[in-house]
């Protein structure tokens, strides 16, 4: 029982109490049973024959792609008695070069239309590409219905490879006699997005997780509610963008990661593999989303198994990835130097910030606002100085720090410099700026930028921590006070 003599005048006294029913039994005390941590999955052996296998290629859409226009990389609407230009793609995984010349074979309903030929092999890591052969004008009378295209890798076994049985990929095209309609994008009203947004409430004071063993019921709720707020703060539903949006359980998760670990795994250099292990089982624990070019289009996968305020906040980071490699996918091509990874985190952070902040003001609701808590001030003036020593080492502080330094440094944000100083924050509007800046940026420009911003962080500690600590809200009703999952996001960032 709390203050069980009222001495200490309260919002609610209601809630003082607690109590639990212990048993008590008799005998010897049972051995504690400690959990069994499963063991980390082994390194695989370094690979000494090459793997020929179909082929993606960042925003091509597949290992064969057909289109009447040339080099367009993504299938289009097909019509009887158009032009066809057709792309097949084949890559090896494998850190071992293909030396041996080598065919594909292209098949039509089966029937084999073209041979086409490697004749210098294909190395280690990289793709082999045949553009734009019109077999199809002239080997076949193409017909109005579904069709189907299959290559077939190295059918004569000229090239010995580690695995003889992912040689083979197919996909069924669908010709018209006429031309198809125009695809209709998505859109919102401002009814619509009332109607999404109108169980906000109910769904982030929920605990019920996403994806569970009850089920995934919501995870269609989830994700209606982060693509209303995508598309007012880009003007697109991310159904419509070349990426695949996933909510998985934590199992799911897992096994999603560790496949990208075998794929990585596959073209390294085998000396290589212990970091990329190392790497991998850090990341399992600590990630709750991970975005990453997979089969030619952006995947952002999601642990789901968590509650819809954990899971909404996650997909917030990861559409801020997402944005950044659509915009300016050089930005991320390869591991980059540390600088120019806290500026990518900084981007996410930002977009992140800005989903919340079209939250509150679509609805009204409170989710960034926080009570003037001893314990909230001394975790601002803790965190401020921790984030600035831990930025040489963790891009994510990085990020954090960079986005503050970047508005109250960067000579060509003085609007935004402007905004922060009369409201304490920066609105969605804003802060979509700040995004857009930073994607923007040209990589061969981010070390030096970031450098130039982190040449004395120390000297705007204080004012950073100001700035913080003036959005602690006297006597807040603890009602409005905002979600945990947000606390640094709501305090912490400009």
């Amino acid at each position: 029982m709390l203050d069980p003599h009222n001495l200490v005048p309260e919002s609610d006294e209601t809630n003082n109490a607690y109590e639990v029913t212990l048993d008590w039994e008799t005998g010897a005390v049972p051995a504690l049973v400690s959990a069994t941590l499963s063991s980390e999955p082994p390194i695989p052996d370094a690979p000494t024959k090459p793997n020929l296998m179909p082929g993606w290629r960042f925003n091509w859409d597949a290992p064969i792609i057909l289109s009447h226009e040339s080099e367009s990389f993504l299938n289009a609407p097909l019509v009887v008695g158009e032009d066809i230009f057709t792309d097949v793609v084949v890559m090896n995984r494998s850190s071992v070069n293909a030396t041996q010349p080598y065919e594909a074979h292209l098949y039509y309903d089966d029937k084999q239309v073209a041979t086409l030929e490697a004749d210098e092999g294909t190395p280690a890591g990289s793709i082999h590409w045949w553009a734009d052969p019109a077999v199809l004008n002239t080997a076949v009378a193409v017909t109005e219905g579904a069709h189907t295209l299959k290559i077939v890798i190295d059918p004569t076994d000229a090239v010995d490879e580690s695995d003889e049985t992912d040689n083979v990929f197919e996909r069924q095209f669908i010709w018209t006699a006429t031309a198809p309609d125009p695809v209709s994008l998505t859109t919102y009203s401002v009814g619509d997005i009332a109607n999404t947004l109108g169980p906000l409430s109910d769904l982030l004071d929920s605990q019920k997780l996403v994806v569970g063993p009850d089920g995934d019921e919501l995870v269609d709720t989830v994700l209606g509610v982060a693509d209303v707020v995508h598309f007012i703060l880009t003007g697109t539903s991310f159904r419509d963008q070349r990426a695949v949006i996933s909510l998985r359980s934590h199992a799911g998760f897992i096994e999603w990661m560790e496949q990208t670990c075998q794929e990585d795994f596959a073209v390294r250099d085998p000396a290589e593999y212990p970091l990329v292990r190392a790497q991998c089982e850090k990341a399992k624990p600590e990630f709750l989303g991970v975005t990453s070019n997979r089969l030619g289009t952006l995947s952002v996968i999601v642990d789901a198994e968590n509650p819809p305020a954990e899971v909404l906040d996650t997909l917030a980071h990861e559409f801020g990835h997402m944005r950044q490699k659509l915009a300016h996918p050089e930005q991320s091509d390869g591991v980059g130097s540390l600088l120019l990874r806290g500026l990518l985190e900084a981007e996410a952070q930002q977009f992140q910030r800005a989903f919340w902040l079209v939250l509150e003001e679509q609805t009204g609701m409170s989710l960034l606002n926080y009570p003037a808590y001893a314990a909230f001030r001394q975790v601002i003036r803790d965190r401020v100085p921790y984030t600035i020593g831990d930025t040489a080492n963790d891009e994510h502080s990085l990020g954090h720090l960079l986005q503050w330094l970047a508005v109250l440094d960067d000579p060509d944000l003085a609007a935004l410099r402007s905004t922060l100083a009369e409201n304490g924050k920066l609105n969605s509007s804003v802060s979509t700026d700040l995004f857009d800046y930073f994607v923007a940026m040209p990589v061969e420009e981010v070390d030096a930028y970031v450098q130039a911003r982190f040449t004395s962080p120390s000297r705007h500690a204080e004012t950073i921590s100001d700035i913080a600590l003036s959005r602690l809200i006297p006597f807040l009703p603890s009602d409005l006070e905002g979600l945990v999952v947000l606390r640094m996001m709501g305090l912490l960032a400009p």
